[in-house]
């Protein structure tokens, strides 16, 4: 089932635009992403601490958007030892569902 609402007892932050943003420093779920419409752009997620942590060796996953089917989501359910960043290059709107 699609769904673009997180389950709310999920902290979710939204990304729209290029930026990068440290969503948690410490150890973490990165749990799905949402995404709809014809966006264009990547959203990488990555296991650091801060936003210097954004190396290939740090990364969990890239979506380059858009993909063939919208809206959509990704299961993830991720568990990150060092911290949460999320990081968004062209004119993406996605939703990251984490705690």
């Amino acid at each position: 089932m699609n769904n673009l609402q997180p389950v709310s007892s999920y902290q979710h932050t939204i990304g729209t635009g290029a930026g990068t943003a440290v969503l948690k420093d410490t150890a973490g779920v990165i749990h799905s992403v949402f995404w709809g419409g014809t966006y264009v752009g990547t959203a990488i997620l990555y296991d650091s601490a801060t936003a210097a942590g954004t190396s290939a060796a740090n990364r969990i996953i890239t979506l380059t958007l858009p993909l063939a089917q919208y809206p959509e989501s990704v299961l993830i359910d991720v568990n990150c030892r060092s911290g949460i960043v999320f990081e968004t290059t062209g004119t993406p709107a996605v939703t990251v569902a984490w705690n």
